[in-house]
């Protein structure tokens, strides 16, 4: 289990709602923690289980309600609807789908799954080929992928018990898993391994409508600073590909953090262009004198007198290797890869990534060594300019 799984886990089983930053993190664990919760109640409910999935169908037909209603930013031909409420057939699937539009209702509407469900609809060389739950569909037929929000799980829960159930053993077995532990195992090979697919895709789209709603929509996050921010750790590697062949400017934003854990509201700013790293101190990532940036990090250091052993260091590094093998080699160590290498071992090597990290650690370059930068955030300035000039390989 990652640790902005664990913390979203914590957030959900306190029914902290108010107090879960949309920004934090990216859509896909929100996404995975709605989906935790959901079936933990389930899980632990023992003599109330009825009355929970009967609960879940109201509120789950209520949460259709308002999505329809979001037939105003989205061309209704784009969107099925329909199939979501024929789902409702056995008491798991109106749990798993309540959980899905619960980020409507919770995270200020935001559309992005159902943009990605459209997405999957209609484009199948999105699915991944492996290491994911749509490998053991069958890609030629769009109906097996149209409700992917429901069946990445329900697929899954192979168990589906409908006799009288009055303990939590009983209750496992419904659910088809036997300990918490397995749910989250289960959700943490998410969708969101494919979240620059589906940004790209959007903007690659000739379709102005969806386009228009995205731009105008929550889906493309701001920061004070007014800075876009996409709020999913996936799609630094597609934008980062277009800074590195586009020779664009990259800005490494390092706040700054007092040893109590007080922000200081002072940080230092770089930026990479084609062969030199220039330190742009106090300056405003919108000031007119800075070169183009494409994208910005986000990160801390713990104490405050390593601050500029930090950026020193990041400086060296950024001169010694190449942006793209740096960067490789920390998103290597990050535990929301790609490559699914999150911290259970029971999950298949990725030995490409294994190797990055490896190397990085050599180098002194690991996100676990809190003197260096943790990157926890990823903010794209012009982001459209940005995906619009990119070229796809999939």
């Amino acid at each position: 289990m990652t640790k902005i799984t664990i913390a979203a886990l914590k957030t959900f089983e306190s029914h902290q709602w108010i107090q879960f930053d949309a920004l934090v993190g990216d859509c896909g664990c929100q996404i995975r923690a709605v989906k935790i919760k959901g079936l933990a109640d389930l899980l632990y409910s023992s003599s109330n289980w009825r009355v929970v999935i009967s609960n879940t169908i109201n509120e789950a037909q209520n949460m259709l309600r308002k999505l329809a209603m979001l037939k105003e930013k989205i061309d209704k031909k784009f969107i099925k609807f329909g199939h979501l409420s024929k789902k409702y057939g056995s008491p798991i699937k109106p749990l798993v789908v309540c959980s899905e539009l619960d980020i409507l209702q919770k995270f200020n509407e935001d559309i992005r799954f159902v943009i990605e469900c459209y997405l999957l609809t209609q484009t199948k060389v999105l699915v991944p080929r492996e290491d994911c739950f749509y490998q053991a569909f069958d890609a030629t037929k769009p109906e097996n992928l149209q409700a992917f929000n429901v069946n990445d799980l329900n697929g899954q829960l192979k168990s589906n018990n409908r006799e009288e159930i009055n303990d939590n053993k009983k209750i496992s077995r419904l659910v088809g898993y036997h300990k918490l532990k397995n749910i989250v195992k289960l959700v943490q090979v998410d969708l969101s391994s494919i979240s620059a697919k589906y940004a790209t895709k959007i903007f690659e789209s000739s379709m102005p409508s969806l386009i228009n709603t995205i731009n105008f929509g929550n889906f493309i996050k701001k920061d004070e600073a007014g800075r876009s921010c996409v709020p999913s750790f996936y799609c630094l590697e597609t934008i980062t590909q277009h800074i590195i062949n586009t020779r664009k400017h990259l800005l490494l934003d390092i706040s700054r953090w007092s040893t109590n854990g007080k922000r200081v509201d002072r940080f230092k700013k770089l930026y990479v262009g084609k062969t030199e790293v220039q330190d742009l101190c106090e300056v405003s990532p919108n000031d007119p004198g800075i070169p183009r940036c494409v994208i910005v990090f986000i990160g801390h250091c713990i104490q405050e007198d390593q601050q500029e052993l930090t950026r020193d260091k990041y400086i060296k590094l950024l001169q010694t290797f190449k942006l793209k093998d740096l960067l490789s080699m920390i998103w290597a160590q990050h535990p929301q890869f790609p490559g699914k290498m999150v911290e259970d071992f029971d999950l298949p090597i990725d030995n490409r990534r294994k190797s990055l990290a490896e190397k990085a650690q050599r180098i002194g370059c690991s996100i676990k060594n809190m003197s260096l930068l943790l990157i926890t955030h990823i903010y794209c300035d012009r982001l459209n300019d940005a995906l619009n000039n990119m070229s796809f390989e999939f």
